[in-house]
């Protein structure tokens, strides 16, 4: 099973300590932040850098050490999130605020760039976020363009590498929030897992299941949960009752959201959980 976290910055700073934690917790895979729109977060020489040191090269570092540690990385990208208003040309006056325009060929052709230069770390997988239109109504179908034109670069580089996206809350079947839709992703198989996003201590498992039910493989069809809310960590108790319901769904995967949020606790409690 593959049992991942997500972190933001922890790796950048801490990644010896933040290693050894989430492998005592049991997890396999590092799903930690490249890009969020404020920047590269490896060196480049073709995308503007994010504020944080690039000696040694915080990418290389993590991977190399995560693997020593029999932990796989999966680097996590937000792909039409506009954090700090970088490459103008990249939306337009009707754009929603916050977010890149995905219609745009240029924004297709410089997202590919990054996924494209993150591949060459050789990752074990790609993790996809923010791939939705921010509520530009008239562009829902350029998250689906966006997100086979990535696929076309990771299979080029790697056919083994996992390719995953968080596909949001739990949404309609027939009008997917903002350009979103899993399911087609997953039947078309552009992708290889499908995280929805419910972070309540108690998911909406019916619209979990619901959701599901129209996937071809459901076990691709898996759950990003929380263990925290407003900066409140979950009891423990919650996580491994929400693994467990994970789990009797047969799902492949689960991931966690977040690192910053993992206690002592819940570490403890996660060891036996899986």
């Amino acid at each position: 099973m593959i049992k991942a976290i997500f972190d933001t910055n922890a790796w950048l700073s801490a990644p010896a300590a933040m290693l050894a934690r989430i492998n005592t917790a049991g997890f396999n895979v590092l799903v930690p932040s490249v890009w969020q729109g404020t920047g590269a977060r490896w060196p480049s020489s073709k995308f503007i850098p994010d504020s944080v040191a690039m000696t040694p090269d915080p990418l290389a570092r993590i991977i190399t050490a995560a693997h020593a540690a029999g932990i796989q990385v999966w680097p996590w990208i937000c792909v039409g999130l506009r954090g700090a208003g970088l490459y103008p040309a990249l939306w337009t006056a009707t754009t929603p605020a916050g977010f890149y325009e995905l219609s745009l060929p240029a924004f297709v052709t410089h997202i590919c760039g990054v996924i494209d230069e993150i591949m060459g770390y050789n990752p074990d997988g790609i993790v996809l976020d923010f791939i939705r239109t921010g509520g530009s109504a008239y562009q829902t179908a350029a998250p689906s363009a966006v997100v086979d034109a990535i696929r076309k670069v990771i299979r080029r580089h790697n056919r083994q590498t996992y390719y995953a996206v968080c596909a949001g809350e739990t949404y309609s079947k027939t009008d997917p929030a903002e350009g979103r839709n899993p399911t087609l992703w997953l039947n078309n198989q552009w992708i290889d897992l499908a995280w929805l996003m419910d972070y309540a201590t108690t998911p909406n498992w019916s619209l979990v299941d619901t959701n599901r039910s129209w996937v071809d493989n459901p076990e691709r069809m898996s759950m990003l949960i929380g263990n925290e809310m407003a900066n409140v960590a979950y009891n423990p108790a919650v996580l491994v009752a929400n693994i467990a319901a994970c789990k009797t769904r047969n799902m492949a995967s689960v991931a966690m959201f977040y690192y910053a949020a993992l206690t002592d606790p819940q570490i403890t409690a996660l060891k036996g959980a899986w």
